[in-house]
């Protein structure tokens, strides 16, 4: 059986609550005597979906210096996650260039949407989705570092479709793939 689990970002914005929803996971893997497929599915961390909305003002005003103290902001919050959570230094290498990749990424569409002063509902989306992308890979690898397989995916990754309300966007479950 598939047991879908969420968990917020207040649950996950250290490394003792971490260590809890692993242990909360694993306490469902079995259940009467059936091994389970535990699918967790994280937030961003606690706050960083209102940072990113209060990035999204500072944009449209066109204020690229607000861009490089923002990322930095989210690359210490972060990387100090990763330092605390993962003890295993193969594993904190890993996700570390992963969590840069995804900033350098993420930076590179902020420099875009400030030289055009301009946020849409879809480039908003877009842009918050990047709270989730930063948590998911952290969480991943602290499974790992507790010896437990583990994956992490974008819904985009796993085929989820949505329609194109952006901002108030709707699964369509009958385009979106089976997990």
């Amino acid at each position: 059986m598939k047991i879908i689990m969420k968990f917020g970002g207040s649950v996950i914005d250290n490394s003792s609550k971490i260590n809890n929803v692993i242990e909360i996971s694993k306490s469902f893997k079995n259940i009467n005597d059936k091994k389970n497929d535990i699918i967790c599915v994280v937030s961003a961390l606690s706050g960083v979906t209102d940072k990113i909305l209060s990035l999204a003002g500072l944009i449209m005003k066109g204020n690229r210096d607000a861009i490089k103290i923002f990322v930095d902001e989210m690359k210490l919050i972060h990387m100090n996650l990763i330092k605390s959570a993962i003890t295993n230094e193969v594993l904190q290498l890993e996700v570390e260039n992963i969590v840069s990749d995804i900033l350098t990424e993420f930076q590179d569409i902020l420099n875009g949407l400030v030289l055009i002063s301009e946020i849409t509902p879809r480039s908003l989306d877009h842009i918050l989705s990047f709270g989730e992308r930063l948590s998911a890979p952290i969480i991943c690898y602290s499974f790992r570092n507790s010896n437990l397989k583990s994956e992490y995916f974008t819904g985009k990754d796993i085929g989820i479709v949505s329609d194109s309300n952006f901002g108030e966007a709707r699964p369509l479950m009958n385009t979106t793939k089976l997990i």
